[in-house]
């Protein structure tokens, strides 16, 4: 699913973002990124979504490859690649509705299935019953469950979550993780980043992949099946 070759990353500054990293991510699996802030988590999320190209080494995400992989194809992998964000992005000033709405749109869903699969999409993510609401209404748990729900839009084979639970409490990070989970179990690939050492404990059948300062110093398996 996705497969790290001796990668590299270097952008403007004299440091490497990323030194050599290489790891195979088998299809289904749940792993967490774990690392300080600058550790090149991030680096990883945006190589695997070809946001960024490798210095050196190579990328591979289902079959999709970071040196054969054109420009102009790149949308074809994102297509089954979601991605989420510590920040949410969702757009402000419309309803919870309308922001799955605009995603369905943009992925060219026929319009008169937008209404039923966003509808759809909201209630996989628990928050069918807040659809009319305004996005800046919602607490921060519940404009995660809309952004996770936008990343489902296209039915992805892969998410990659950047920090997701960053800017939640403990009872929202808890409500995310078993949204989490419950997309892995139904065949997704997850890869998600974070720093936070108690979600990786409160986790152990999740394997984890550790950066420091760039450098892969940790790939364990996890500790209990899935």
């Amino acid at each position: 699913m996705i497969k790290f070759t001796s990668v590299t990353k270097r952008y403007s500054e004299p440091e490497l973002a990323l030194k050599d990293v290489s790891f195979h991510l088998k299809e289904g699996q749940f792993s967490f990124m774990a690392g300080h802030s600058g550790s090149g988590k991030s680096t990883v999320l945006k190589l695997a979504h070809m946001a960024e190209h490798p210095t050196l080494g190579n990328v591979y995400v289902n079959g999709f490859s970071s040196r054969r992989t054109a420009q102009r194809d790149v949308w074809r992998l994102r297509r089954q690649v979601g991605f989420i964000f510590q920040d949410f992005r969702l757009l402000p000033n419309r309803t919870v509705l309308e922001n799955i709405a605009f995603v369905l749109e943009v992925i060219n869903t026929p319009r008169k299935e937008i209404g039923r699969r966003a509808e759809m999409l909201l209630t996989q993510v628990g928050i069918e019953t807040k659809s009319s609401r305004m996005i800046e209404d919602l607490s921060g748990g519940e404009q995660q469950q809309v952004a996770i729900g936008r990343a489902l839009a296209s039915n992805p084979v892969l998410l990659l979550a950047d920090e997701p639970t960053g800017n939640l409490d403990a009872d929202s990070t808890k409500k995310i993780m078993d949204l989490f989970w419950s997309i892995n179990h139904s065949g997704t690939t997850i890869l998600m980043a974070t720093h936070d050492l108690n979600l990786i404990q409160d986790h152990p059948e999740a394997r984890l992949l550790e950066l420091k300062r760039g450098e892969l110093i940790k790939d364990s398996e996890p500790k209990m099946g899935y």
